[in-house]
């Protein structure tokens, strides 16, 4: 998936999700608060950001106020 297709359907209020093998899937979603919510669900590991922006031709930047503080490579994402 494209950054900017990947920020669009999570704006839209669809969860994206990259699947990593059998052991775990990862999820982004968009929190009904407006957060944007990174979750690695087996691992225990959620990051929450305030925005989000596209960065490069395959990445999405994810900030905590003016802290960048997440980086997605979205190519092997889907919804």
């Amino acid at each position: 998936m494209k950054p900017k297709e990947f920020k669009e359907t999570v704006d839209a209020g669809k969860t994206c999700f990259k699947d990593i093998g059998a052991a775990a899937n990862l999820a982004f979603t968009k929190h009904p608060s407006g957060t944007y919510v990174y979750m690695d669900v087996i691992n225990g590991i959620y990051v929450t950001v305030d925005t989000i922006q596209v960065e490069t031709d395959n990445e999405i930047l994810g900030w905590a106020g003016d802290v960048p503080v997440l980086t997605i490579k979205t190519e092997e994402w889907f919804a």
